[in-house]
């Protein structure tokens, strides 16, 4: 098995570890401690802050994946670019702060915790995407996936015990931010040589004009895309004025959270790479790239969401106060749909933003933000909380058949071979059945769907090698389980 996809391997199951350790919290902890209303404030006080995240970042967590291979073989660039990247966003925060305060910003809810969760968030980011590029992806994922989600479950307790109040309750989460920060922080030193150059002289290099296009044209396509991934939220609470109805969409959305977490260390190591083969301009292997994460992804995501929707009704069962979570039951189905045509369509969204092609997110971006507003404006009108997930999905949809097309134009490759396409009526078969036979039993029917799902989806696509990489994983699990011998 090659380093890269035992790296993918150990960094997903950090994911799924913490993706498990989410669940058991928002869906069993969250939903029995906490009031739908405080789950919605809670929700609404991070999503606030990712919301104008990409302005504060400024592109230059996506300049540390795409920049650093023009960097590394000299000492003095190296160590002007490190400085770009820790100096400038503080710089763009402090006038973020100066500007925030002109408008009086600072008599909206919340607002000094939303201004700490995003100063700690845009260099979180940052560490994150510089230590990618050194293929360190393990430990940022225990931090981000484990250790915070723990840390949380543990003041959640301290809570329901009444050892503290609400708002003790959200300095606590906040602090766990800042214990996040810092951890990640003294690892990233640690896997830093560098000395700080503030000499501004030394920057009138054509790369690092090159840099600054970037950036500039990056901030807009990456707060297009944050304003779709979190708009939906706070537009629930403007046009409903209720943050139950965020807390119900919270749970839904985090329900449907398993699907994409796979693709996180996925799209982690690919940037870098696909930077650096875009670079040196060798196309067959960013074909071979694109191909291969669009058949993995497509069919890692169509496992989850068969298990996660043929078992909903068991899954809603199981939460306390499931009476007023399952309002959101078709939520969790559009969001995975929308989730699922993402990943089928593989690292379109990387390979923009790792070629020359980059400038053109600034035409798709805005019209992708555009229409998510209007579409959320309109669904959320008239099908409530549930409005935001057709509203999302669409978007979604619209988005990822532009940025394939743009891909496909531009570079001559797309993410479609016989294979891929093979696997695709697989992925109904497990939904038809199940929708004609199923069982009254909720237990009994979810032993019954990881039957079907195993004899109609993943052992026909093992038999049939539609992947080689995927039949690596099955082998390696049966190994590991020794089911088979090595030969």
């Amino acid at each position: 098995m090659s380093n890269t996809i035992n790296k993918i391997l150990k960094a997903g199951f950090v994911n799924y570890l913490g993706m498990s350790l989410g669940f058991i919290s928002i869906l069993f902890i969250q939903t029995k401690i906490l009031t739908e209303q405080e789950i919605g404030i809670i929700r609404l006080l991070t999503d606030k802050a990712l919301l104008v995240l990409p302005f504060f970042l400024f592109g230059l967590h996506s300049v540390a994946s795409r920049f650093f291979f023009y960097f590394e073989n000299s000492r003095l660039d190296y160590n002007r670019f490190i400085t770009i990247l820790l100096i400038f966003p503080l710089v763009i925060y402090i006038i973020g702060l100066f500007i925030a305060n002109q408008l009086d910003l600072y008599k909206i809810n919340d607002f000094y915790a939303i201004c700490v969760i995003l100063f700690l968030s845009v260099y979180i980011r940052i560490f994150e995407e510089y230590l990618s590029t050194k293929k360190k992806i393990i430990f940022p994922a225990f931090l981000r996936d484990f250790l915070f989600k723990l840390l949380f479950i543990i003041i959640l307790v301290f809570y329901y015990y009444n050892f503290i109040d609400f708002q003790q309750l959200i300095i606590s989460y906040i602090l766990i931010y800042f214990l996040h920060f810092l951890l990640l922080f003294i690892y990233f030193i640690k896997n830093l040589t560098y000395s700080l150059n503030l000499i501004f002289r030394d920057y009138n290099k054509p790369i690092f004009k090159e840099m600054a296009l970037y950036c500039l044209f990056l901030v807009f396509s990456a707060g297009s895309i944050t304003l779709v991934t979190k708009i939906d939220t706070v537009m629930i609470e403007n046009i409903t004025k209720s943050s139950a109805y965020v807390g119900i969409y919270a749970i839904a959305f985090s329900m449907s959270s398993i699907i994409d977490v796979i693709k996180r260390p996925i799209t982690k190591l690919s940037l870098p790479i696909l930077a650096k083969k875009l670079k040196e301009n060798k196309i067959a292997e960013v074909i071979s790239l694109y191909q291969k994460t669009a058949i993995n992804l497509m069919i890692a995501g169509s496992i989850l969401f068969a298990l996660l929707w043929l078992n909903i009704d068991f899954v809603f069962f199981l939460i306390p106060n499931s009476e007023i979570y399952i309002t959101g039951k078709y939520v969790v189905f559009f969001l995975c749909l929308g989730k699922l045509f993402d990943l089928a369509l593989g690292v379109n969204f990387e390979i923009i933003q790792g070629s020359i092609y980059y400038k053109w997110n600034i035409f798709l971006t805005p019209f992708l933000a555009i229409l998510s507003i209007v579409l959320n404006i309109y669904f959320i009108k008239n099908y409530s909380f549930v409005g935001a997930a057709y509203a999302t999905a669409a978007s979604i949809f619209t988005y990822n058949i532009l940025r394939t097309i743009l891909v496909s134009i531009k570079l001559k490759i797309h993410p479609f071979t016989i294979k891929y396409i093979k696997v695709i009526p697989f992925i109904f078969i497990p939904f038809v059945i199940n929708y004609f036979f199923s069982l009254e039993s909720i237990v009994l029917n979810f032993i019954y769907s990881v039957f079907i799902i195993l004899f109609t989806f993943i052992l026909p696509i093992y038999f049939l090698k539609l992947s080689s990489e995927f039949n690596q994983i099955i082998d390696f699990i049966l190994l590991k389980c020794r089911i088979i011998k090595n030969n």
